[in-house]
């Protein structure tokens, strides 16, 4: 089962979200390589090119161990942190797009779980 955490900044905004879920039960096997990092990333980065969700592949560095993608679901913008150091991707909506949180949260969760459908 795919669970939808919900998160909080340093700052106190409730804008963040992330997924808890068994990797190797949701992930399709291609996504996994010896060092076994990245492997949600890689996946997740997937699965929002395959929706038509990810900006033009669009990246930035926000700091030093994170890598952000801007993203787009319905019209609402929202960005897909990837932390390399600790290995985890989380997401975030802009404060003024803080209602959308739990559509965009469940869109992703449902992806990831139809995904699992097609595993082979």
């Amino acid at each position: 089962m795919v669970e939808i955490e919900y998160l909080k900044t340093e700052s106190g905004y409730d804008n963040c979200f992330s997924f808890l879920y068994r990797e190797k039960e949701y992930i399709p096997e291609e996504f996994f390589d010896e060092s076994e990092t990245g492997v949600e990333h890689k996946f997740i980065l997937f699965l929002l090119k395959k929706h038509k969700i990810l900006d033009n592949d669009a990246k930035g560095d926000m700091v030093l161990w994170d890598i952000s993608y801007q993203c787009n679901y319905r019209g609402i913008p929202f960005t897909m942190v990837y932390d390399t150091d600790w290995d985890m991707v989380s997401f975030s909506v802009d404060s003024k797009n803080i209602e959308h949180k739990t559509m965009i949260a469940e869109k992703i969760k449902k992806m990831i779980e139809t995904e699992k459908s097609l595993k082979k």
